[in-house]
């Protein structure tokens, strides 16, 4: 009884380390894109936006 359970306690906690670990990469993946995104995405909408216009502008 008392080595199953030890066995299940072990498995859990190795499953939340796993978890964990994976949950860090996945913070620090996000810290590193986040700034990156809305920048690009302003310049990136600011870009469509002023091709569209001048492409309008062009067949007016």
């Amino acid at each position: 009884m008392n080595c199953k359970v030890s066995e299940a306690k072990i498995h859990f906690l190795r499953i939340s380390h796993l978890e964990i670990k994976l949950f860090k990469q996945y913070f620090v993946l996000s810290v590193f894109l986040n700034p990156v995104n809305p920048t690009t995405e302003a310049r990136r909408s600011q870009n469509l936006n002023q091709s569209y216009t001048t492409k309008n502008s062009r067949v007016q």
